[in-house]
């Protein structure tokens, strides 16, 4: 009977496996954005890809956009207590921030939703027959997969959305469909919840920290609205008070935003990385002797106020040991590996570079675009010479 059917329409028969294939995968993905995300802007191509497992064996599946979903879900849950509980300590902000990212959270928000449902794996099962004639679907998951896949489709939204702001903005709205709050939340209430006024009672600086301020605006290249953000991003616990709070509550919400700048570059840089190749690079990079040697390269490193001369001795002996092995590694051709590893960097360089990402973060409106250019500005080209391979 075959051998009868012309050889062109039996080659044709054999795509057909595969056109059922991608015909399915788009159903259950126009299926979840109907039942979830509705409206949103998100490529749907992503949309595919976030819901696809590895053994798919598709070719792409969620892991690299679970990585960009894991950054930018870690900063809206960062700004969000920064923006309810901004006096707290870093330690109680960490805390809280952890209720909204954890995997058991994301978890429970993924079979809320019945996230696997709508996911193509190569272990579905069926599930109750419909009245309308259709199989209900569902995927076998680990709870750390049902989590991931949540980070996935927030990865999703924020690729989907074009520059930093955008794509903020995008994954916030896509927050707000996965319901992973109880209140809805967005770029304006940020603003409005962070109330300048009361958290800067006295807006005017103090004429001896003019100086500092019009040093930290020359090599930001960034003008400051509220010049007490730029000189708190600067100030060491040893001499803060309540008039000059300390570093710590920007450096937390600027270590968000350092991490997704940083991701942006590398996602550009390495389109086809997966999720290792992404954490590795990541964690190299924006180690604390990373950004203190990025640091060092700014008048960034000379601007921290302290009343703590262990700190500044520490911070002058790292920059002698990296001029020292820097020169070394020029020497031996090596000049564009990172050279620092056996060389301890003070914490408070790191810091100061998360803390000014932050303080610019919050005085230009919770702008993600205006802290992605002050990041290129002072450390791109660092990262482009050492992680650049």
């Amino acid at each position: 009977m075959l051998g009868a059917l012309p050889g062109s329409m039996l080659c044709s028969a054999r795509l057909l496996p595969s056109i059922l294939t991608a015909y399915e995968q788009m159903l259950l993905v126009k299926q979840f954005r109907a039942d979830v995300l509705s409206d949103l802007p998100i490529d749907e191509e992503k949309l595919m890809q976030a819901l696809t497992l590895p053994n798919a064996v598709m070719g792409y599946d969620y892991q690299q956009l679970e990585f960009l979903g894991d950054c930018v879900l870690k900063l809206i849950a960062s700004c969000i207590v920064f923006c309810n509980d901004g006096m707290a300590g870093e330690g109680a902000l960490t805390r809280r921030r952890t209720q909204t990212i954890s995997n058991e959270h994301l978890t429970m928000i993924s079979k809320r939703l019945q996230v696997a449902q709508h996911v193509f794996g190569s272990e579905a099962v069926p599930k109750n027959w419909q009245a309308h004639g259709a199989w209900q679907r569902s995927v076998r998951m680990s709870d750390k997969m049902s989590a991931d896949l949540i980070e996935a489709i927030l990865g999703a939204a924020w690729s989907s959305g074009g520059d930093a702001t955008a794509g903020l903005q995008t994954a916030l709205d896509c927050f707000n469909k996965l319901h992973l709050i109880s209140q809805r939340v967005s770029l304006e209430d940020f603003r409005t919840r962070f109330d300048l006024v009361w958290l800067y009672k006295n807006e005017e600086v103090r004429y001896t920290d003019r100086s500092y301020v019009t040093r930290m605006e020359s090599t930001l290249g960034y003008k400051f609205k509220h010049t007490q953000l730029a000189i708190e991003a600067i100030t060491h616990s040893s001499i803060s008070s309540i008039l000059k709070p300390s570093y710590e509550r920007l450096e937390f919400l600027g270590d968000a935003v350092l991490e997704v700048c940083v991701v942006q570059l590398f996602h550009g840089l390495f389109p086809t990385f997966d999720e290792g190749e992404y954490s590795h690079l990541k964690s190299a990079a924006a180690s604390n002797v990373s950004l203190g040697v990025a640091c060092l390269n700014t008048e960034l490193s000379r601007l921290l106020m302290d009343n703590c001369p262990a700190i500044q001795q520490s911070i002058e002996k790292f920059r002698t040991q990296v001029i020292l092995a820097r020169t070394n590694a020029e020497e031996d051709g090596q000049h564009n590996q990172p050279f620092w590893s056996n060389i301890s960097c003070p914490k408070q360089l790191g810091d100061i570079v998360e803390s000014t990402l932050g303080a610019v973060f919050v005085d230009s409106g919770f702008d993600l675009e205006a802290s992605r250019k002050v990041f290129n500005h002072l450390f791109q080209t660092h990262f482009l010479t050492y992680f650049n391979k």
